[in-house]
C-alpha cells in the first residue's frame, strides 16, 4: 500500500528492502502481568489464533531466547514455541520469542513477538510487566471491520492490562536507538501513529493506560479506575464515532471506523474519535512526565507532550 489517508507511506521508510530499518505497519501491542508462568498458556491461544489467521508459512525467521542472530524458521522452533507456552520445556525466568518474515536484522511485513518476565512484582519499584507483539503490513487494513474482528479474537484469550492496536511505526532492535529522532518527528505530525514502544510501555502498563489508538484494549487494574466494564462500555456507546466491545478480560474501545493518520500540518476531524476514546479513558492514563521512551530524542517532556496529544483540538496548535 504506497499512500494510506493519502499520505506516501515512503515518508515512514528508512533503508532498504533488503536492510530496513523503519516501516509503518498495523501493529498490537497487548501487556500483561508477571510471571509469565501465569499467562503462557493463554499466550499460546494468541499465538495459534495468529498461526490459524495467517498461516504458518508465512514466518520465515525465529530469535527464541538470548543471542542476537535470528535464524530461519524450522519445525524445531514452532515446537520450541509450543513447548514453552504449553509448559512441556521450561524457559528459566525469561521468556523471549520473536518470530517474523525475514531476519531479525531487518523489518518486514509481519512478526509475533513475546517478552515474558518470569519473576512476581516484588518490589514496589519494580512495575515492568509484560508484553506480546504483533506486526501486520498496511494491506491488512483495507478491510477494517474485518481487521477490528480479527484483532479482537486475537487479544480475548489474553488477560490483558491494557493494549493498543493501529498504525506503528516498527524499526528493527539495532536500529531503534539511532532512529528515534526520525520517529519523534513523524509521530508528532501524524497523531494517529505510535512510535514502536512495546518494550518502553511495559513500564507504566500497569500503572495506566499508556496510550490510546484506533483500537484500545482496558483490562484489569485499570477497568476499577473507570468504574467497571460495564459503566466504561455505557459511556463509550454515547461518545461520537467510538464503538465498545466486551473481549471477555476487558473492553475494546474503536475510535471510528478505520485506522487514521492525522496530520497536524493538516487539521481534519479525523482524529476526533481518538480524542472522544482520550476523554473516556483519561481517569486511568498514565501520563506521568518522569518517563521518556528515548533518553536523546525522546525525553520525559517530549514523551508526556505526546501521550497527551489528543487534548488538542483538530484547529489547536
Amino acid at each position: 500500500m504506497s499512500k494510506f489517508d493519502g499520505v506516501d507511506t515512503e515518508l515512514f521508510v528508512v533503508g532498504k528492502p533488503t536492510d530496513l530499518d523503519l516501516k509503518l505497519s498495523i501493529g498490537l501491542d497487548l501487556h500483561f502481568g508477571r510471571p509469565m508462568d501465569e499467562h503462557r498458556e493463554e499466550v499460546l491461544a494468541v499465538w495459534e489464533a495468529l498461526l490459524d489467521w495467517r498461516g504458518r508459512e508465512r514466518f520465515t525467521w525465529a530469535r527464541l531466547g538470548g543471542g542476537n542472530k535470528s535464524r530461519k524458521m524450522a519445525p524445531a522452533a514452532y515446537r520450541t514455541v509450543q513447548m514453552w507456552l504449553d509448559g512441556s520445556r521450561p524457559y528459566g525466568d525469561h521468556c523471549f520469542i520473536n518470530v517474523q518474515d525475514g531476519p531479525f536484522e531487518c523489518i518486514g511485513q509481519e512478526a509475533f513477538l513475546v517478552d515474558g518476565n518470569n519473576r512476581p512484582i516484588e518490589d514496589e519499584d519494580d512495575t515492568d510487566i509484560n508484553h506480546v507483539q504483533m506486526r501486520f503490513g498496511l494491506e491488512v487494513a483495507e478491510d477494517a471491520d474485518e481487521l477490528a474482528t480479527r484483532l479482537q479474537a486475537l487479544a480475548a484469550p489474553l488477560r490483558y492490562a491494557s493494549g493498543a492496536a493501529g498504525l506503528m511505526l516498527h524499526a528493527t532492535p539495532f536500529g531503534r536507538n539511532r532512529l528515534w529522532k526520525e520517529m519523534r518527528a513523524l509521530v508528532t505530525r501524524y497523531e494517529g501513529v505510535e512510535p514502536d514502544m512495546a518494550d518502553k510501555a511495559n513500564w507504566m502498563a500497569g500503572e495506566g493506560v499508556p496510550d490510546v489508538n484506533w483500537l484500545t484494549f482496558v483490562g484489569q487494574p485499570h477497568l476499577d479506575a473507570l468504574a467497571g466494564k460495564d459503566a466504561l462500555i455505557a459511556a463509550a456507546s454515547a461518545a461520537p464515532g467510538v464503538t465498545a466491545a466486551d473481549t471477555g478480560h476487558g473492553v475494546m474501545l474503536r475510535a471510528g471506523e478505520r485506522p487514521r493518520m492525522g496530520d497536524r500540518n493538516h487539521p481534519s476531524n479525523a482524529l476526533d474519535p481518538y480524542r472522544e476514546v482520550y476523554r473516556l479513558l483519561k481517569p486511568a492514563l498514565y501520563q506521568l512526565g518522569d518517563f521518556g521512551f528515548s533518553d536523546s530524542d525522546f525525553d520525559a517532556d517530549q514523551t508526556l507532550e505526546w501521550q497527551q496529544r489528543f487534548e488538542r483540538t483538530a484547529a489547536g496548535p
